[in-house]
């Protein structure tokens, strides 16, 4: 026969299952956080020896800048720029796989009727070039810090908006500031990746700010599960005994593009931007495409204009009834 406990010990018994539940959860919950640490991973991306070599010898903590960029254009691409058809035939010989991409923001801008885009890191602006050839009554904005994409971009692509904008230096206020344009959708064609975390945050933050309905990340510098674990290499790889060793030669590494991150790092700079992720998935050469929201709705205020309220009713019924920007 089961012995039976008076109050006091039943809530003493209840209270040490209570603080054994608790500690297990907590315990999980600290197991979770751990793995979604292990899981955020991020590398730098080094460009290649080649490339290093007709630029600036410099410490390898040194980014190309937006003068020697333009600079290696010029040497090596200066014919490519003579006429629109010379620009666009090159370009979409080197960057075949980009026009999935071109294909899919298309028809998304299609389906959502925007009416003006902004892309960041346009290089020279062809693939806006394309989309509004595609879209004709698409108002199209082509940002690269490269002066030398964005004088050509005014001359060969007249039909688009090419503006000078470097993701280190200027701001997305300024530039919202001075176009007066309130943007409905804003894109990377893979270069986010060239900005460190800081940088990369601020950017995304700004571009809330200035109240983009969307963002499509196009990443560059992705990283999957077989890159994470390849990435836990590099410093074997990287070795100049271990290269010496099975006759290698060594890697002549200079200068470094940006940086390559694994989903799980991206999800949380969107997030610490201020977005939430809608759509993940790979389109054409990117292995990962983020299609962002802002986190927090906000009251269109065109909608709001039209519904001022004239007594207390109406003013309940305008907020039952407001239109929400997701």
């Amino acid at each position: 026969m089961a012995k039976k406990l008076d109050p006091q010990a039943k809530c003493l018994q209840y209270n040490m299952v209570r603080v054994e539940r608790s500690t297990l959860i907590s315990r999980m919950t600290n197991k979770g956080r751990a793995n979604n640490r292990a899981g955020n991973m991020k590398r730098r991306i080094y460009v290649e020896a080649h490339e290093a070599e007709t630029m600036k010898e410099t410490p390898e903590v040194s980014q190309v800048t937006s003068e020697e960029h333009a600079s290696l254009i010029e040497k090596r691409y200066a014919e490519r720029f003579r006429s629109k058809d010379s620009l666009i035939s090159w370009y979409l010989s080197e960057n075949e796989r980009k026009l999935p991409a071109l294909d899919f923001l298309t028809k998304y801008i299609k389906e959502k009727n925007f009416s003006n885009i902004l892309s960041l890191g346009a290089g020279p602006c062809v693939l806006e070039y394309l989309l509004k050839s595609a879209l004709p009554e698409l108002k199209v904005v082509a940002t690269d810090y490269d002066s030398l994409f964005i004088r050509k971009a005014k001359i060969l692509l007249p039909e688009i908006i090419p503006i000078e904008f470097d993701f280190f230096k200027d701001k997305i206020a300024d530039l919202w500031a001075s176009l007066g344009i309130r943007f409905d959708i804003a894109v990377f064609f893979g270069s986010s990746y060239v900005m460190d975390d800081p940088q990369f945050v601020n950017l995304f933050r700004g571009l809330k700010d200035a109240g983009v309905k969307r963002v499509i990340d196009f990443c560059g510098g992705y990283m999957d599960l077989k890159e994470v674990v390849c990435s836990a290499l590099l410093p074997v790889r990287r070795s100049a005994s271990l290269r010496k060793l099975f006759r290698k030669p060594p890697l002549n590494l200079r200068k470094f593009h940006g940086y390559a991150r694994s989903r799980g790092e991206l999800r949380r700079l969107y997030r610490e931007a201020g977005f939430s992720v809608l759509q993940e998935r790979p389109i054409g050469g990117y292995k990962y495409v983020a299609i962002l929201a802002c986190k927090v709705f906000e009251i269109s205020i065109r909608s709001w204009e039209m519904m001022i309220p004239n007594d207390k009713q109406d003013h309940d019924n305008c907020w039952k009834n407001r239109k929400l920007e997701v």
